[in-house]
């Protein structure tokens, strides 16, 4: 703190390890967690159902999940063919509005 507002000068080094150590603190803690069967997790709603009805709430929440992680990588390379010079992705998986073409025929 000395060299910080004495000598104006500033330790660089300190915040990053700051964050690369909590970060290995979180990463290292959920894995703990995961292994003695204590992560976080509201299941208030999933308590209401039968073992039969919280499978199927399971492979819903499953799905929602696994479409959302889909439909960020469609994205994500969409947006970043354009800096690596990939070929671009023609049509779309949920439409959003309507193409060029189709516009000048309606």
């Amino acid at each position: 703190m000395s060299s910080r507002y004495v000598f104006n000068s500033n330790i660089h080094w300190t915040f990053e390890t700051t964050v690369f150590l909590f970060a290995w603190l979180v990463l290292l803690g959920a894995s703990y967690a995961v292994k003695k069967n204590a992560h976080l997790g509201v299941d208030h709603i999933i308590e209401l159902f039968r073992p039969g009805g919280r499978t199927a709430l399971g492979l819903v929440s499953a799905s929602i999940c696994l479409s959302f992680c889909f439909l960020m990588l469609k994205r994500s390379r969409r947006h970043w063919a354009n800096f690596a010079n990939l070929p671009g992705i023609e049509g779309r998986w949920f439409p959003i509005g309507f193409e060029e073409k189709f516009r000048e025929l309606g």
